[in-house]
This record gives structure tokens, C-alpha cells and sequence, in this order.
């Protein structure tokens, strides 16, 4: 939540000039959001707006985010005089913004599966690397050589990020190999997914899986011959 008293003079100044953007339907000053862009780390400025714009303009507070998706929020900081933030500082980038507005909260799971399960979101290299790290360290594997030993389709539904495999062609080894590249070949996973495949659904091709076939068409115990 937004708190005046954890604020500095600077950011209390965006916060005034803000307010009489909307009050006064004046522009920001001149190359306030080129500044704003030239910062590094968590941009204060823009902080302070974003969660004023969202929880006092339109009474959002960051709890109700999943409630709303990527467009809609969109148009809530274009309609709220901010789409010179969005362009200039955040490269058109919403959920950037959000994570700039609330860093400690994007940690949490609710916030986090929420960011990578919305569409389009896949052709940001960095969300994927982060996405799949993310899951990897959440499953306790702290080995990148024991990755292929799991079934992460599985696994990718359960964090709802499945939809990662559609940039990948579907394919679980070019996921793992952007992310970890040179890591792994492409057998790697291959092998054992044929492997378990065949192992669970054709287990009749064994022999004794079809003489077991064969005695139980005719109604007899195999025990009655002997081979």
C-alpha cells in the first residue's frame, strides 16, 4: 500500500505533479519520464504513481491483480495520463511496471504463477529464464544434470506455465536448452520419455506379457502348461 511517510521529498514532488496531471489535465514536465528511464533498480518515482494510480484513482489494490489481465491494465494506466511511463521507462512493458510497483509481493507465489500464466508474455527471454528457474528451484532440484530425470510436462502445469512450450515448438529439450543452454542433448530427454512411454502402455509386448494375453482368451491358468 502506498504510504506517504515512507516517502522522500523527491518522490513526494512525482506524486504532487502527478496529481495535478490528472486534476489540471497539465503535462508532465519536460523529459520527466526520459529521467525516469536513465535510473537503475526499482524506479521510486514511477513507483509511487503506479501504486497511486492504481490503488487510490481506480482502488486496486495489489491482492486484486489476478483479477484483471494484461489489456485491461493497460488501458487503466493510458486512461490515467501514464502511457508515457509505460512507453518511455517500461518499454511497453505492463508487468514490468507492476514488479516495479511492487517487487516484494512479485515474490510470492500468488502474484508470481499469476505474471506467467497470462499470454504473450513468452517472447521476453527473461521471463522464460525466470519462469523455468524458478519452477526448478520450487522442486528442489539443485542439479542441473538430474533436470531430464523428471516429467515436466507435469511439472508445468502445476506452476501454470505451460503454455512456455508453445515458443519451443513443444518441445522440452529446446525449453531446457535455452534456459541451461549446452547443458543437455536433445536424447536426453527423449530417451527417457519413449522409454516410460512404452514401459506403461505396451506392456503386452514382453513374452510373457502375450502368452499372459493368450491364456486369458481361452479362460485357462497359465500354471496348466509348462514351458
Amino acid at each position: 500500500m502506498l504510504n506517504l511517510f515512507d516517502m522522500d521529498t523527491e518522490q513526494l514532488m512525482a506524486l504532487a505533479e502527478y496529481r495535478d496531471v490528472l486534476d489540471k489535465g497539465q503535462p508532465f514536465r519536460k523529459n520527466f519520464w526520459q529521467n525516469e528511464k536513465q535510473k537503475t533498480g526499482i524506479r521510486l518515482n514511477c513507483q509511487v504513481i503506479t501504486k497511486y494510480c492504481l490503488e487510490y484513482v481506480e482502488g486496486i489494490t495489489v491482492d486484486k491483480l489476478p483479477e484483471y489481465n494484461l489489456k485491461q491494465l493497460r488501458e487503466i494506466f493510458v486512461k490515467n495520463r501514464l502511457s508515457g511511463m509505460l512507453q518511455t521507462v517500461f518499454d511497453n512493458d505492463v508487468l514490468a511496471v507492476l514488479k516495479n510497483a511492487y517487487p516484494e509481493e512479485f515474490k510470492k507465489r500468488q502474484l508470481t504463477e499469476w505474471m506467467w500464466s497470462k499470454h504473450g508474455i513468452w517472447n521476453n527471454d527473461k521471463y522464460v529464464i525466470e519462469a523455468v528457474q524458478y519452477m526448478v528451484l520450487k522442486e528442489g532440484i539443485r542439479r542441473v544434470e538430474l533436470i531430464p530425470e523428471y516429467d515436466w510436462k507435469k511439472r508445468l502445469l502445476k506452476y501454470g506455465i505451460y503454455n512456455v512450450l508453445s515458443r519451443f515448438d513443444w518441445s522440452i529439450y529446446k525449453l531446457f536448452d535455452f534456459v541451461y543452454p549446452g547443458r543437455f542433448h536433445p536424447t536426453d530427454f527423449k530417451y527417457k520419455t519413449k522409454w516410460r512411454t512404452n514401459s506403461v502402455k505396451k506392456p503386452m509386448k514382453t513374452p510373457v506379457g502375450l502368452w499372459t494375453r493368450f491364456f486369458q482368451k481361452i479362460s485357462l491358468p497359465m500354471t496348466t502348461y509348462c514351458f
